[in-house]
């Protein structure tokens, strides 16, 4: 009775009814945290792309108003590198912290890295971490050195391919 999970298909069209169903479902269940699992999803439902930033800004400060603590997921092709494209513009004033998260393929093995890219009004270190998902939890690697192999590895790899 702790967790409750409520799906909306993707199908869903209308960005508003689906934010006023969400808020609804918060009050009654007096939710204090929540997961957003696509903010994609909403950004598809809204029929309107200039409504985006305004939508997900005045959401944002709605469950900052309730006390609500909210995570986002946003899943972009591209976001670090010379390709790079922020997924909602704006996005940085909408968030008190942001976190990404990739995988970095090494001979046919994938890996998991995350890094802060914002934390507010925290000096935070933004060296890219290597994580796993174990039985017991999430374990984040005390230093940058794996996550540096890995991209160093990737980079040079990258760089000959491009010669």
């Amino acid at each position: 009775g702790h967790i409750s999970m409520c799906w909306q298909p993707s199908t869903e069209q209308n960005v508003d009814e689906l934010v006023e169903r969400l808020l609804r479902v918060i009050e009654e269940q007096g939710a204090h945290r929540l997961v957003i699992d696509g903010l994609d999803g909403l950004q598809r439902a809204t029929f309107h792309a200039e409504r985006v930033h305004h939508l997900f800004s005045a959401l944002a400060n709605e469950l900052r108003t309730r006390n609500v603590t909210t995570l986002y997921t946003y899943e972009v092709p591209k976001f670090i590198g010379p390709d790079l494209e922020a997924p909602i513009s704006g996005v940085s004033a909408l968030v008190e912290n942001l976190i990404y998260l990739r995988f970095v393929e090494k001979e046919a093995q994938l890996y998991r890295l995350m890094a802060l890219l914002k934390v507010r009004d925290v000096a935070y270190d933004t060296m890219p971490r290597e994580f796993r998902i174990e039985p017991r939890g999430i374990v984040v690697e005390k230093t940058s050195n794996s996550a540096r192999a890995l991209v160093s590895q990737l980079s040079s790899r990258k760089a000959r391919t491009q010669r």
